[in-house]
């Protein structure tokens, strides 16, 4: 039994021994992570950063300091791959930085006693760097800058709605930006860059100046499709019974367009051109009264507004008159020197002795539509006098005149205010006129014709006025 103890006393005493190391190594190790832990809570661990920069090792203060010379010293290179450059200083915009604030935030998202952790994964810490600048000076700078750039920059492009020869339909066409810049996205990245102080930044496609109409637009592709619809309708021009031409695919595709505001625009001079093309000669005729011919703006008017319905149908043809032929009053030429006065053809003619035809025009007489028809008999001329200002009854009874009207030309015919006389407000004369806008009852004349006229007669000269 002697000898079996003795033989166990070494193990006994290796067995401390190895505690006793263990013990050591431990308490080393947990005084070296508590000495780290005391170091990094000034301190930031190995391979940390903080808004992009490495911070490792540097201490609360240290970090204040170069957040505050970053401020102090940045300067930023913004480009765009248009060609876009602006340089910006902090002096520019009178920048500064508040680095203890900025310090104490990134601190605020670590922990001292898990070094070892970020160690094996090193952080990655995003903060407000509590910079403050002139914005209005940025806004300048910024808007400044890329007013220049845009002036000689690739604007964007806008869809638009144009026929295509080989759909033979309208289509719409794909947006596209250029390289101009939008003053208003760029500046919203030139503030987050400034906010981490970042040296350099390029602008990319989300800060290029976007079209106004894109290729998704509603109003673009609604008109699109009507215009579309219009191109297979048909629109025969008809003139009494007869068809003289019909518009098809071919003309409405070269008449109409569709703006930038995407509105449908037609081409009222391509329509005339070919109504006259076309139609011009079989629309001219010519009767006993007078000679006619297209009208052309009533017919371009016709078509477009056929199209703004945009369903087949037929359009008259209208016609005009460019010359008229007033039938003779039977007799008249027998009747020695008088002034022939025809309501109905609205023409006047002054007969010699010999019964020759000595002057003669249009006229407008007295307006229907208001029961102030010129009348009708045989008179005569009562005088003749220059630069008179007729006056018309107070037939609407407010103590007034209807009426004041100087006049170069006076020629009376009959009493009550019946006669001749210069009518320079009127632009056009004959025709329908007297039955929806014609006088109070006297012979409205070209000033031309009253002057010829007024030295033509005499007092006394007969006048027969007649339907």
């Amino acid at each position: 039994m002697q000898t079996e103890d003795v033989q166990m006393q070494p193990q006994t005493h290796h067995g401390r021994n190895f505690i006793v190391g263990l013990g050591v190594v431990v308490g080393v190790l947990l005084i070296c992570y508590l000495a780290a832990c005391f170091y990094f809570t000034t301190h930031f661990v190995p391979g940390t950063t903080v808004n992009g920069r490495d911070v490792s090792l540097l201490s609360t203060s240290d970090f204040a300091t170069q957040v505050e010379n970053e401020a102090k010293n940045w300067s930023c290179k913004v480009q765009s791959k248009g060609g876009f450059l602006l340089e910006l200083s902090g002096a520019d915009i009178k920048l500064s930085a508040d680095g203890i604030r900025v310090s104490k935030a990134a601190f605020s998202q670590r922990t001292a006693y898990t070094w070892p952790l970020d160690l094996l994964h090193p952080q990655t810490i995003v903060t407000d760097d509590s910079i403050s600048y002139d914005e209005e000076a940025l806004k300048a700078c910024v808007s400044s800058a890329i007013d220049s750039f845009n002036k000689k920059a690739e604007a964007p492009t806008n869809a638009a709605a144009s026929y295509d020869m080989d759909k033979h339909a309208f289509v719409v066409s794909a947006d596209a930006k250029g390289t101009a810049l939008d003053s208003t996205k760029s500046y919203e990245r030139i503030t987050a860059a400034l906010s981490s102080l970042s040296s350099e930044l390029e602008l990319g496609k989300d800060e290029l100046l976007a079209p106004s109409i894109s290729s998704d637009n509603k109003e673009l592709l609604a008109s699109c499709d009507v215009a579309n619809k219009l191109l297979k309708q048909s629109f025969p021009l008809v003139k009494g019974d007869k068809i003289l031409a019909k518009i098809e695919k071919k003309q409405i595709a070269s008449w109409i367009s569709i703006d930038s505001k995407n509105k449908i625009n037609y081409d009222r001079a391509a329509i005339d051109k070919w109504n006259v093309e076309n139609i011009g000669d079989e629309a001219s005729f010519e009767d006993d009264e007078g000679v006619y011919a297209l009208d052309q703006k009533a017919m371009v008017d016709a078509i477009v507004a056929a199209f703004d319905k945009g369903k087949a149908t037929e359009i008259e043809v209208p016609t005009t008159t460019i010359a008229t032929k007033p039938a003779v009053t039977p007799g008249a030429s027998k009747r020695g020197r008088h002034l022939d006065i025809n309501l109905s053809t609205q023409y006047a003619r002054f007969y010699n002795a010999s019964g020759k035809v000595i002057w003669e025009t249009y006229l407008v007489s007295g307006d229907l539509a208001t029961s102030h028809g010129t009348p009708t008999g045989e008179f005569a001329i009562q005088a003749k006098q220059r630069n008179q200002t007729l006056i018309g009854d107070d037939e609407d009874k407010d103590g007034k005149p209807d009426y004041k009207t100087f006049v170069s030309y006076w020629m009376p015919f009959r009493s009550g205010g019946y006669g001749l006389h210069d009518a320079p407000w009127r632009a056009y004369f004959g025709g329908d006129i007297y039955q929806y806008a014609g006088s109070h009852g006297c012979l409205n004349l070209p000033p031309l014709k009253a002057e010829t006229l007024y030295n033509l007669v005499v007092i006394g000269d007969p006048v027969v006025v007649h339907w």
